[in-house]
């Protein structure tokens, strides 16, 4: 348990010296957190004891809506989910902004898939006589390629 505690230091430690950075990744004047002596630290088998600070009704936050943001960049023509690998410049943008804005849904990312709008699955049959396994937002149920026959 000894160790425990030495690595939860070492830990504590590397966190309070690292620089730290602004959302554009530029390194900042680092300002010190509270550093809580070693004697003060809880021993083995003593409960921690944490200060939570909990909102009160006036101060809550406002409640966003999960999956109605998407990432597009200054000069893309297309929107992306946070963790698309072509989002990695851009600003965040409600969906139906950046529709409105003329945005189309990146192929790789698929974001549509994430962010609510609803697809079902092809009811359309292969030549072999599998169900189709693409998934559309079609009125008619049908994925591009079985939309004709």
């Amino acid at each position: 348990m000894e160790m425990n505690r030495y690595l939860s230091l070492m830990l504590l430690w590397c966190i309070a010296c690292a620089p730290s950075t602004n959302k554009n990744g530029d390194a900042q004047e680092h300002q010190p957190s509270e550093v809580i002596a070693p004697e003060k630290l809880p021993t083995e088998g003593e409960p921690v004891k944490e200060e939570v600070n909990i909102p009160s009704k006036e101060e809550e936050l406002p409640v966003q809506e999960s999956g109605s943001d998407v990432y597009v960049t200054h000069e893309g023509d297309k929107y992306h989910t946070a963790d698309c690998r072509y989002a990695k410049t851009a600003n965040p943008v409600s969906i139906n902004q950046a529709k409105a804005d003329g945005k189309t849904a990146c192929g790789i990312c698929k974001p549509n898939s994430k962010t609510g709008e609803k697809q079902l699955r092809c009811s359309g049959t292969t030549a072999e006589g599998k169900r189709c396994q693409r998934m559309t937002t079609h009125n008619s149920g049908k994925c591009y390629q079985h939309r004709d026959s």
